[in-house]
């Protein structure tokens, strides 16, 4: 609503505009610096921090251990999504004229600076599902539909950024044994080197997921935005961004294999879900998926499993729309030349 009265507010009176574009281009600017979330951490415990097999007892509550925390108990995170649903109902929202009337100003934003909103060093593992990170998403579609690409390339170099930050995970060579493991010491050390790669995967999960959302969601696609992303990735060091996302997603695939490989089912079950449709885990064992999801075991075993089965099935997502986009460049379905929608 603040958003809108500041909108309505400039539109009567023009000559206010200029004060309240430079104020939130400060806010865009000064607000994500300003957010300090407490460090994350592999939860380590004596009873072990990961299942080995599945005949292992389950464990859900450890004693004197705090439950999990999600980006809607955080301070930090209500700082985040505040400042960002004031942006896009100021400049984002699809409910008014934004694009012509803040068509202006949409050149002076910088992706490097709305990227800020996405990348909290250790944030909540759920940031994906955050209020902000969909209010950031449809600035950049606003932003996008005047400005063609602004936000690709910085997607690319970011994410490959922290591609690089994870390379020991995505490259790790055991197709049998978990990366995770050895983060499995109930020592504090180990506790916060493992954090650091999850807080990393937090991020690249969002920085997947808005990337996705503004250029690769199958039901968004047109000949145009195929058009762009064929002559984005085109370029040499875009190509090796995709092998590399390729390594990524091959990863995570055998890492969310071995860990239902060697977890019991019923433990896998109660931290394996989606919000809105059900994962292929439930099938296979015959149990119905969970539509929502509070995430109230304590033990270092749960809390462990909730973030690497939240990571691996969501990055597994945003990716196959990202590759499956790419595997479309010589297939549109319009057909709109004999070309496809391969570009000259």
């Amino acid at each position: 609503m603040l958003g809108d009265s500041f909108d309505e507010l400039c539109r009567h009176h023009p000559e206010l505009k200029p004060i309240v574009q430079k104020n939130v281009m400060k806010l865009i600017k000064e607000i994500p610096p300003l957010v300090k979330f407490p460090t994350t951490t592999f939860f380590q415990s004596p009873k072990s921090s990961l299942y080995y097999s599945r005949d292992e007892p389950v464990l859900t509550e450890e004693e004197g251990c705090a439950k999990m925390t999600s980006w809607e108990t955080t301070v930090q995170g209500d700082v985040l999504e505040c400042a960002a649903a004031f942006l896009e109902m100021l400049v984002g929202s699809y409910n008014h004229n934004s694009h012509n009337h803040w068509k202006d100003f949409y050149k002076e934003i910088k992706m490097q600076d709305l990227i800020k909103f996405i990348t909290p060093e250790n944030n909540a593992f759920d940031y994906v599902l955050s209020n902000c990170l969909s209010s950031i998403s449809m600035i950049i579609k606003a932003i996008d539909q005047v400005r063609p690409g602004f936000a690709l390339q910085e997607f690319i170099n970011t994410i490959g950024k922290y591609f690089g930050d994870i390379s020991e995970f995505i490259h790790y060579e055991s197709d049998s044994s978990s990366y995770f493991d050895k983060f499995d010491q109930n020592s504090e050390e180990a506790g916060l080197a493992g954090g650091v790669v999850l807080s990393k995967l937090t991020i690249i999960n969002s920085l997947l997921f808005i990337m996705s959302d503004v250029y690769t969601s199958p039901n968004k696609l047109s000949t145009a935005r195929v058009q762009l992303f064929a002559k984005t990735f085109q370029k040499d060091n875009n190509t090796a961004f995709l092998k590399e996302m390729v390594s990524f997603f091959r990863r995570i695939v055998l890492e969310e294999t071995i860990a239902h490989s060697r977890t019991p089912y019923a433990a896998a079950k109660d931290v394996t879900c989606l919000t809105g449709r059900q994962h292929r885990y439930h099938v296979e064992i015959g149990e119905p998926g969970v539509s929502a999801k509070d995430w109230i075991g304590s033990s270092a075993k749960y809390k462990n499993l909730s973030v690497l089965f939240f990571h691996f099935n969501k990055c597994q997502l945003w990716t196959r729309y990202t590759l499956a986009t790419l595997c479309r460049l010589s297939a549109d379905k319009r057909q709109e030349s004999k070309f496809g929608v391969v570009p000259n």
